[in-house]
């Protein structure tokens, strides 16, 4: 399991925070609670437990709202960014929020915000809300257990090792059915 250690800040920078500790998933969430927090589908999250999650500066500036089921959105009331939701015993951040600057003389400013690679999302979550396919090879899951995956398609995958599926189909359903 890939470690976080990182800080990041809401958009003016009023809030910032640390977050530390063990990535418990890394994923392109399309679950209408983030959609609807943040304006955008899909939309990655990392979580790490809640215990590793500080508020370091901006803390009367942070606003709690009671989310869908059991989330609750943090959001600077200055800028209005939706800095992270939490659950009972995780924090799910949102990597746009990270401060990752890395010296990389490609580009113009001479920084790179290009997420490192042990960063990057590694499966979907709650693919049957997508708005649209996504062609690429990350696994995808009807829930957060990773127990239901699904093709690119959204057709079931009845395979027993999961890790190894591909789709290979391109269309034909003789082997799946529409969840």
């Amino acid at each position: 399991m890939s470690q976080l250690h990182t800080s990041g800040s809401c958009g003016c920078g009023a809030v910032q925070f640390h977050a530390k500790g063990p990535q418990l998933f890394n994923a392109l969430c399309h679950c209408r609670g983030c959609a609807r927090v943040t304006g955008a589908t899909p939309v990655h999250i990392i979580g790490i437990p809640r215990e590793g999650f500080t508020l370091s500066q901006g803390e009367e500036r942070v606003k709690r709202a009671e989310g869908r089921g059991q989330m609750t959105h943090l959001f600077c009331t200055e800028c209005g960014t939706t800095l992270c939701r939490e659950a009972e015993s995780f924090v799910a951040l949102f990597p746009p929020c990270f401060r990752i600057e890395m010296p990389d003389t490609s580009f113009q400013c001479g920084v790179s915000c290009k997420l490192p690679p042990e960063l990057l999302p590694n499966r979907h979550y709650k693919y049957e809300n997508r708005h649209r396919d996504w062609d690429d090879d990350l696994p995808k899951y009807l829930k957060y257990d990773n127990s239901a995956r699904v093709k690119n398609n959204g057709y079931a995958i009845f395979e027993t090792d999961h890790e190894s599926a591909k789709d290979t189909s391109q269309g034909d359903t003789s082997c799946c059915v529409i969840l």
